[in-house]
């Protein structure tokens, strides 16, 4: 290999461009785990997708922190076919709560009280200022020196009652929504 030259300089590089060089890599290790169907081992998966087995490593933890992935024991992991954007009724309702308790946020800040990402958090607050239920009320600086958007809940009552309160559904009532009359 020459002196100066552009290609990786690590064992493996071979079949890592043959793997598309990482890109796209993290969707064909989910298709795979998808087919495997519980526990696995990295190593094993590595040598089946022919990628260098570090090189899979660094897939891993990204994948447990987003709950994909967990650790069923020493080597062995378990694929929970979580999608990574799924934007489930559990984190939103953690969105809102943490929303409502803080008021005044930012995407980041209410991301790290709902214990999720701020990609996942920034959809519901976007949506909820284009309805009119959360407004911009200036920027901040991150810990990073970063500029942030700061929203603020309008009228914290209503935002409470129409996203967090929940109402009976039909179903849980006795006479399938209808009232029941007293004796």
């Amino acid at each position: 290999m020459p002196k100066h030259s552009n290609a990786p300089h690590f064992a493996g590089s071979a079949q890592l461009k043959k793997a598309g060089g990482g890109r796209g890599l993290t969707a064909r290790i989910r298709k795979h785990l998808g087919k495997l169907g519980g526990d696995f081992s990295a190593c094993i998966v590595a040598r089946e997708l022919g990628i260098p087995a570090q090189r899979f490593y660094h897939f891993i933890l990204p994948m447990k922190r987003r709950g994909e992935i967990e650790k069923a024991e020493r080597g062995w992991y378990r694929y929970k076919k979580v999608a990574l954007y799924q934007q489930s009724p559990e984190i939103w309702s953690r969105l809102f709560r943490a929303m409502h308790v803080k008021i005044r946020f930012s995407v980041r800040e209410i991301a790290l009280l709902a214990d999720t990402y701020p990609r996942l958090a920034r959809y519901p607050v976007t949506r909820l200022v284009k309805a009119g239920e959360v407004e911009i009320i200036g920027t901040q600086r991150t810990p990073h020196g970063r500029i942030e958007w700061v929203y603020r809940v309008k009228n914290k009552d209503e935002f409470f009652l129409r996203h967090i309160k929940v109402a009976p559904s039909p179903q849980s009532s006795p006479a399938g929504g209808e009232e029941v009359p007293r004796r």
